[in-house]
């Protein structure tokens, strides 16, 4: 049976030739470069929304593959959208005096955070300056001399009354020796000289006193020496009222003069947190006055600006307290902020709070230690993040989640298991009002869609770009405008217009259609910088197609190491594959394999064999765990179509084992599901198949020949695999792919094949369904079925049916009810009972 021309595909349906010169096309300098995004309308739509809807939860999940410009897309759109913005602050922390542990938050309208740091700065850098002027004016040092006149007399009267009531009873006050110290004790006055109670006991020793009289001078000394006691302690609680009373001169002095300076701030400033800090602040000033006095600065503040080596430990400089922590600072014309924040840690998106260390290794931490991250900075504006990039991070999302929940973010230090701290501080939490962007793939989103129950509370708005758009003259255009820009950006030569032809037809075979052209523009920049590499490399003055083919060329040959070894092996013999002849239940299916950025394809023998039996299709891939689910599926219709098209009147009383010979790895999908079922067909018909023909495509129940993808990398793998196996003489003329014909626009074939095909020396088949391929692979017609459910003698089906009679009638009719109702095939053919038979 000679192959009707019908199926045989001509040259014209196996690559599309891009034609500018028939058109309008005038030359690459013509066009304007692009503005925008290309093909991206859907994703351009839903990001509109996302950034107008401006409310909680409204975020953005941007999705599609690397290379369609999201990132840039996003920046670009964001700044020329101008979309609505939040208002902008300035966030400012300061020392809560009430308590230093939790710092306190001053939030200002945007560009008011310097100006108030600046007037706090100025305040304390004055009164650090003059308050000792004040103290050293006239009046107040002679309010001062006043007051401590009289609690100076106020000690006298009382030690002189104590003094004379003593004398009258033989004591002075004097000053004894104990130890490296002089202390105040009593003295006994014997003959006009003071003496001790240690001598006077000495003298009682010796007989110079009388026992009695020393017993009753020494009672009286205990007595007196606890009135001496109390007298002191009056006297150092008279001194330490007259300190505290110096002390509130001091105050009364020079609140009127912080007060006038803190006014001006309050005037210009109206908000409760400041007025609240200042007020805490005026009373911290005032019980810092001995602090503010001193003109010259300590030993201990002139530490704080030494580094760590040059002091036992880091000090702490005692006006540190008083200091502004300007955490974000806003312009009052500045526009909508646009974060990207391209490595989100915790540290670098939430802020983080650093240690100072001491000599000790102690980690300990102040309000000036607090520093703002890219969340923050955003703030009332856009964020834009990698999904990648914050999953990688497994502290990241739940803080995110939770500042988009709450709307609040809290700066927290990073803990490290190599520092030892003291109680970390916790600042008062920020509101913020922030809108995140996150990129990622599909599979991330979907991820999170189905199994975190928050993603989908706080990413309400799904934004995808394409990979291709449709192709006509007006994306063409605009393809062609993107690559203008391409050369303007990275200087590149101009390109004759067969460039530009290629680089066309190129993105229409990397768009996987025929109608489709990519919109991974980051592939096509790197396609032109190799073409202008390869240029230079030529000596030439402008890229021309044969310097984008060899782009193309050397980027296969980066990448296809695997792919030659393979051939190799195919050459040696060692992987088996015939290119000729005919063998029955064997036919040549196709496989691709993705290898990175490259994708190939390669011939694979599938093979088939049959018998009696009640097993059905045993996949044995899936015997030995080597399928997928979606393989298995496609064993499981083969059964399907044989029931349907041969089993109406019978039992099918089939044994039937389907194997990829020589695979050895996982294998998946069911576009090998035809050439499985050629394969049996051909083993239950003992009609032999042509190796010569290489079939690819998935079936259904009912025998529909369905498209499958990686046509053009199939069609070629077992081209360059004939072209290998036919050695000098090359193709024979009888070899070629069987495809679906709902394939056909997409291909967009390697000119060499293009060119086989031409001259006759290779040949494309498309078909629609089971029974067109089977007589191309066989030469023996199919056969109609009849009305008696027979079929027509010496095709195909009747061959077939004649066996299953065979098998049914070989096992008995208790055996064949049984085997109808207990032993259907499971699982691809997996028998769960013993067979029979």
């Amino acid at each position: 049976m000679t192959i009707p021309a019908k199926y045989r595909l001509s040259k014209d349906k196996l690559y599309w030739k891009c034609n500018l010169k028939g058109g309008n096309f005038e030359g690459l300098e013509k066009l304007e470069p692009a503005e925008g995004t290309i093909g991206q309308d859907r994703a351009l739509k839903a990001l509109k929304i996302g950034l107008e809807l401006y409310s909680s939860g409204y975020n953005i999940f941007v999705t599609g593959l690397t290379g369609t410009g999201r990132r840039t897309t996003v920046r670009k759109i964001l700044e020329k959208m101008r979309p609505k913005c939040g208002p902008l602050f300035d966030r400012l922390y300061v020392n809560n005096f009430k308590d230093n542990d939790h710092p306190r938050l001053i939030t200002l309208p945007a560009g008011e955070g310097a100006k108030f740091a600046k007037s706090m700065k100025d305040i304390i850098s004055f009164l650090r300056k003059n308050l000792s002027q004040i103290f050293e004016g006239e009046s107040i040092v002679k309010r001062k001399q006043q007051v401590a006149k009289q609690f100076e007399e106020e000690n006298k009267k009382i030690f002189n009354q104590f003094d004379s009531d003593i004398k009258s009873e033989g004591f002075v006050i004097g000053q004894v020796q104990l130890g490296q110290m002089t202390v105040p004790d009593l003295l006994f006055m014997i003959d006009g000289k003071p003496y001790p109670i240690s001598h006077v006991e000495a003298m009682a020793d010796e007989g110079k006193i009388e026992s009695a009289k020393f017993e009753k001078m020494e009672g009286r000394y205990i007595e007196l020496k606890e009135g001496l006691r109390k007298i002191f302690n009056k006297i150092t609680k008279l001194n330490m009222e007259l300190g505290e009373r110096l002390k509130e001169i001091e105050r009364e002095s020079c609140v009127h003069v912080i007060d006038g300076m803190l006014e001006e701030v309050r005037e210009t400033r109206h908000e409760y947190c400041v007025n609240e800090y200042l007020h805490e602040l005026k009373e911290s000033i005032l019980n810092d006055i001995e602090l503010f006095k001193s003109a010259q600065e300590t030993r201990q503040q002139q530490e704080a600006a030494m580094p760590i080596s040059m002091s036992e430990e880091v000090p702490i400089n005692p006006f540190l307290k008083y200091d502004i922590n300007l955490l974000l600072t806003n312009s009052k014309d500045a526009g909508c902020p646009i974060i990207i924040e391209p490595s989100p840690t915790v540290a670098t998106l939430f802020g983080t709070i650093e240690r100072d260390v001491s000599r000790s290794g102690m980690w300990f931490s102040s309000f000036m230690n607090i520093k703002a991250g890219s969340l923050l900075r955003a703030d009332g504006g856009y964020l834009v993040l990698n999904a990648n990039d914050v999953f990688m991070n497994p502290m990241v999302w739940p803080i995110l989640k939770r500042v988009l929940k709450t709307g609040k973010l809290d700066i927290q230090s990073t803990p490290s298991i190599f520092q030892m701290e003291s109680l970390a501080i916790k600042p008062q939490p920020i509101e913020v009002n922030i809108k995140v962007i996150m990129i990622g793939d599909s599979e991330i989103y979907e991820l999170l869609y189905s199994y975190e129950e928050d993603f989908r509370k706080v990413f309400k708005i799904k934004a995808e770009f394409d990979t291709q758009m449709d192709l006509n003259n007006k994306n063409i255009t605009l393809f062609l405008s993107v690559v203008a820009k391409m050369c303007s950006n990275k200087n590149l030569a101009g390109l004759k217009t067969d460039a530009l032809e290629r680089i066309i037809e190129y993105g229409v075979r990397r768009a996987g259609a025929r109608g489709k052209l990519i919109t991974r523009f980051s592939e096509i920049e790197d396609l032109l910088l190799q073409a202008d590499y390869w240029r230079k490399q030529k000596g030439d003055k402008i890229i021309t197609a044969v310097h984008i083919d060899e782009a193309i060329d050397n980027t296969i040959e980066r990448h296809n190491l695997m792919q030659t070894k393979i051939q190799e092996m195919i050459d040696k013999g060692i992987i088996i594959i015939d290119c000729e002849g005919e063998k029955v239940g064997q036919v040549n299916g196709l496989a691709v394999y993705s290898m990175g950025a490259y994708s190939f394809g390669k011939p694979s023998r599938i093979s088939a064999a049959v018998s009696v039996g009640q097993g059905g299709i045993v996949n044995i891939e899936r015997e030995v765990k080597l399928s997928g689910s979606t393989h298995d599926k496609g064993v499981l219709i083969l059964t399907g179509y044989l029931r349907e098209k041969y089993s109406q009147d019978m039992p099918l009383n089939l044994y039937a084992s389907i194997c990829f010979e020589q695979s050895y790895s996982g294998i998946d999908g069911d576009s090998a599901s035809s050439t499985e079922l050629y394969a049996l067909l051909s083993s239950l018909s003992d009609v032999p198949i042509k190796q010569s023909i290489a079939v690819t495509g998935s079936v259904d129940q009912k025998g529909d020949v369905q498209p499958i993808g990686g046509v053009n990398e199939k069609i070629e793998g077992f081209f360059d695999v004939c072209v290998s196996f036919g050695g000098k003489e090359g193709l024979n003329g009888k070899q070629g792919v069987m495809i679906p014909r709902r394939n056909v626009n997409d291909l967009m074939l390697r000119h060499d094949v293009v060119k086989a095909v031409e001259e006759g020396k290779f040949n494309i088949y498309a078909v629609d369904n089971i029974e067109q391929g089977i007589e191309i692979l066989t030469g023996v017609k199919a056969g109609r079925k009849k009305k008696d459910g027979t079929f027509e003698k010496d095709t195909i089906n009747y061959f077939i049916y004649e066996k299953l009679k065979k098998f049914a009638k070989s096992v008995k009719p208790r055996d064949a009810e049984k085997n109808d109702k207990d032993d259907e095939p499971v699982r691809g053919g997996t028998q769960n009972k013993k067979r029979k038979g």
